[in-house]
């Protein structure tokens, strides 16, 4: 799958957890009103879009954490390269 499309899938899936449309890949979770716990859907959203397990642990996610650094460190993570460094 490319990058492009799991970071849209992943601005999709937020924006049905938060219960509105999100536009800004550049927005943090913490504009975007999500808290601890939004947690576990998002959790279950980005396996379901990134394929398996995702280790959270690994990840750097707070309230200044943007859409796209959290996408760049799933796809990281999961063998993928971030849009921009292949």
């Amino acid at each position: 799958m490319l990058q492009d499309e799991q970071l849209s899938r992943l601005m999709h899936a937020l924006s049905e957890i938060v219960g509105f449309r999100i536009d800004d890949r550049n927005a943090s979770l913490g504009d975007l009103g999500v808290d601890s716990r939004y947690l576990p859907e998002i959790i279950l959203a980005c396996e379901d879009i990134y394929g398996g397990a995702v280790d959270f642990d690994a990840i750097e996610i707070g309230y200044e954490t943007s859409l796209l650094s959290l996408h760049n460190q799933i796809s990281t993570r999961s063998g993928g390269q971030p849009p921009g460094t292949s």
